[in-house]
């Protein structure tokens, strides 16, 4: 299967589609409940539109969930993080947000993720580029907006930081624009619940309130750990790889921004109230291009039956269930 995704024709788009309504089709036959914990004003009025539909919710899942694919394998082609061109980053993406039954429902962080990667694009965008103001401005906005979704996106900011850095010279100017960027978002939203006189009521339920320190919702059954071994053995895959680092300056570079995505996306455990196995969604978007990378180091054949292996596991959790295998 994955024979179809090593290329860049446009036409295989409709592939990930399929493989998406594959992925997602148990959840037409078992809806899961739909977490409300931690959402931001943005994601709480989506979720509020849909008034509990589960249909329209899960076709919605499949849009988003598509065109974040395409826009991953955009971003990977245009800043060339392979030695070939290929549809994988978005494929990976897509199997490791639908590992999980948990993960099935519409979410701040899937809504979020949309708006990082963006950022993430418009980061890479700046190196050795002159006149970028605009990049760097939109960077710092699309992350203020995935914060609206999910306040734990705000510590992308510190990405944001790192990353100018690392692809950039030191620019005062430069870091008061990214700045500028990331609170535009929350001034709109301040501004309008100002003017409904909720300005402090908005800020309390809808962001200070979502940071706490080590506050982990969890327990040792056995099906949470069956869930939690699965998700780790993605998570090797991919931290493990054999990114191949005689590559160009700005591939590094990168690469290095996708490891700085990754670890603050970890950092983000630390300090979100009711941590559960679902905040594992906010490190799917670094995760995908580090297990693509692992995949590609693999020769065609053992790649495709680790795959198949993967996708049969997925898909027996999804509908035989973990308490069944548990139990």
């Amino acid at each position: 299967m994955l024979f179809l995704f090593r290329t860049n024709q446009i036409i295989f788009n409709l592939f990930l589609l399929i493989y998406i309504i594959i992925l997602r089709s148990s959840y037409f036959f078992r809806p899961m409940p739909r977490d409300v914990s931690n959402d931001g004003i943005l994601s709480a009025l989506i979720k509020n539109a849909l008034d509990s539909n589960r249909m329209v919710e899960g076709g919605l899942v499949i849009l988003l969930l598509f065109i974040q694919a395409v826009l991953i394998n955009n971003l990977a082609i245009k800043h060339r993080l392979y030695n070939e061109t290929t549809l994988l980053p978005g494929l990976f993406y897509v199997l490791l947000m639908s590992t999980l039954q948990d993960f099935f429902p519409l979410t701040a962080i899937l809504l979020g993720n949309l708006f990082l990667i963006v950022a993430l694009d418009e980061l890479m965008s700046t190196y050795k580029q002159a006149n970028c103001a605009g990049a760097i401005f939109n960077a710092g906005f699309w992350v203020g907006i995935a914060s609206l979704f999910y306040s734990s996106f705000s510590f992308f900011f510190l990405l944001l930081l790192l990353g100018l850095s690392l692809l950039r010279a030191f620019k005062l100017k430069e870091r008061l624009v990214l700045l500028v960027g990331f609170i535009v978002p929350f001034l709109f939203v301040s501004a309008y619940f100002f003017w409904n006189n909720k300005f402090l009521e908005y800020w309390h339920t809808y962001f200070l309130s979502h940071f706490h320190f080590l506050n982990f919702q969890y327990n040792r059954s056995g099906i949470f750990l069956a869930k939690l071994a699965l998700l780790v053995v993605f998570f090797l895959l991919g931290f493990f790889n054999n990114y191949k680092f005689d590559k160009a300056i700005q591939t590094r570079n990168y690469v290095n921004i996708i490891y700085m995505t990754l670890f603050i996306s970890g950092l983000t455990f630390l300090f979100q109230p009711n941590v559960t196995i679902l905040h594992f969604l906010i490190i799917m978007v670094p995760l995908s291009f580090l297990v693509t990378a692992r995949f590609l180091s693999f020769n065609s054949s053992v790649a495709e039956f680790v795959h198949t292996i993967l996708l049969i596991a997925v898909l027996f959790f999804q509908y035989r269930g973990f308490g069944e295998l548990i139990g």
